[in-house]
């Protein structure tokens, strides 16, 4: 018998601008490929709990130092309230 990963493309699918309906992608993402790289965003998307907790508290292997540069530019009003 042989083992075969299963992998799903969840990246293809994922836009995180899309908030219409998130919850069918995300709960499939859980299920079948709970992490998983975003290339439109250049980020690793993370979806279950527990594996968030853990990187939240893991300083020493995950930072936020790199977080300054939104996904989507910041509008004329947005700026001028900074």
């Amino acid at each position: 018998m042989t083992a075969v990963c299963p992998f799903h493309d969840f990246s293809a699918e994922f836009d995180p601008l899309d908030l219409t309906n998130p919850f069918p992608l995300l709960a499939a993402a859980q299920a079948e490929e709970p992490i998983f790289y975003s290339p439109d965003i250049g980020y690793w998307v993370v979806t279950r709990h527990e594996e968030i907790k853990a990187i939240f508290r893991d300083h020493e292997t995950f930072t936020a130092e790199n977080t300054i540069t939104p996904i989507v530019p910041f509008s004329d009003e947005v700026r001028a309230l900074l």
